[in-house]
């Protein structure tokens, strides 16, 4: 029927709270917007605002400069939309540039933005 994980449910409903067995059901909370203002803030930087980046023409690089810098001081949050441009810019990478997954920066090699 529309009961969701059916058997998985009957087979601990003996061993559950109820409360437990029958809550809706919750993402997994990830802090994209702590990681981009301090370990990861060197990919939103590479992947956002390096001149790589912004020869593509896709955004004005002002209007990204901005979103990042109120992002890092705290100004709003903008992790959401950060992640899903690093993505966006990492696609375009590997997909239309033909980069290997293996040159892609990725969190280790990419130095956090200086202040």
């Amino acid at each position: 029927g529309r009961t969701t994980k059916y058997i998985l449910r009957k087979a601990l409903g003996p061993v559950l709270p109820n409360p437990i067995l029958h809550r809706s059901k919750a993402g997994f909370p990830v802090p994209i917007d702590r990681w981009f203002r301090a370990p990861y803030r060197g990919l939103a930087h590479e992947y956002l605002l390096s001149d790589r980046s912004l020869q593509r023409g896709l955004f004005e690089p002002e209007a990204l400069r901005h979103l990042v810098a109120d992002h890092e001081t705290g100004r709003a949050d903008h992790g959401q939309r950060i992640w899903s441009l690093v993505n966006l810019e990492l696609w375009q990478r590997l997909f239309i540039d033909g980069e290997a997954v293996a040159e892609a920066p990725g969190p280790g090699s990419v130095p956090a933005a200086a202040s």
